[in-house]
């Protein structure tokens, strides 16, 4: 080590003679250290030296590992913003009062053609009632409206026409969700025509999607994970991963998380437009 060019050229010159080492984490495609080095005054490490080092290591890994989770969690999060952003969405309490607005829902309200905020309310651009109506039975939960919400028309023919697609979050698995927010329910809004084809159907079209591979990309619609997949529809954890493989070489896309995102983008009633 002393005849290295690192000891002569950059340790030595610095007066440093040790280096204490502990790990902070180990993986397959790395390691994270905390190094210590020691100046000729205090001389080489000795079990004084590795004491005090492990006590304060410990608490510098636990430091790095919860900074991990952060990370994890921020990753998660823009992730699900970026797909939430792919929707016109907008989180409402009972009085209609928009408590939470995607980018999507966001330039809707600015553009005012088909919503607009009233009094601080969410409101249809003609002025119609039953928006509001309905928003205040999603209180009542999935008692109100159905375990899939209900759909509320904002204009009428010979307009384009533009439904809001009201999901209550007062039940099952969204109460957590209401409550964070203080809402009663989402809105999700997209234009339609009783002419347009399924989602699934379009895609199969478009990306030239096998059966096999349309059965997959319906049931990750349905549930969350590989193995929930394998089970719905039948078939092997492998069979499930080769034709995720093969669907996301066709739709150009690299995770589940975006290959949803394009389900949703060619979807009723999330479809943005």
């Amino acid at each position: 080590m002393e005849e290295s060019r690192f000891h002569q050229e950059w340790a030595h010159p610095r007066g440093l003679v040790d280096f204490l080492t502990p790990p902070l984490a180990k993986s397959a495609t790395g390691a994270a250290l905390f190094g210590v080095f020691r100046h000729q005054d205090h001389g080489v490490v000795d079990d004084e030296a590795r004491r005090r080092c492990g006590l304060i290591a410990r608490h510098i890994r636990r430091a790095a590992l919860i900074g991990n989770v952060l990370d994890t969690k921020t990753a998660e999060t823009t992730a699900f913003m970026e797909a939430l952003n792919g929707l016109a969405a907008s989180v409402v309490d009972r009085n209609c009062r928009v408590v939470f607005a995607n980018l999507s829902g966001r330039e809707m309200l600015e553009d005012e053609r088909i919503l607009r905020l009233r009094n601080d309310a969410l409101a249809a651009a003609d002025s119609r009632p039953v928006l509001a109506d309905v928003i205040a039975a999603a209180g009542d939960g999935d008692a109100g409206l159905g375990v899939s919400g209900i759909a509320v028309p904002l204009s009428a023919p010979p307009q384009t026409l533009w439904l809001a697609h009201i999901l209550p979050l007062t039940s099952g698995a969204r109460r957590q969700t209401g409550k964070n927010f203080a809402a009663v329910a989402a809105v999700f809004v997209h234009q339609t025509s009783l002419e347009s084809p399924s989602s699934m159907q379009s895609m199969s079209k478009l990306y030239q999607l096998t059966p096999g591979e349309m059965r997959v990309l319906s049931a990750m619609g349905e549930v969350c994970g590989i193995s929930a997949v394998s089970d719905v529809i039948g078939v092997s954890e492998t069979t499930v991963k080769t034709h995720l493989q093969r669907l996301f070489a066709k739709t150009g896309t690299k995770r589940q998380t975006a290959l949803i995102k394009l389900v949703a983008a060619h979807a009723s009633p999330l479809r943005r437009q």
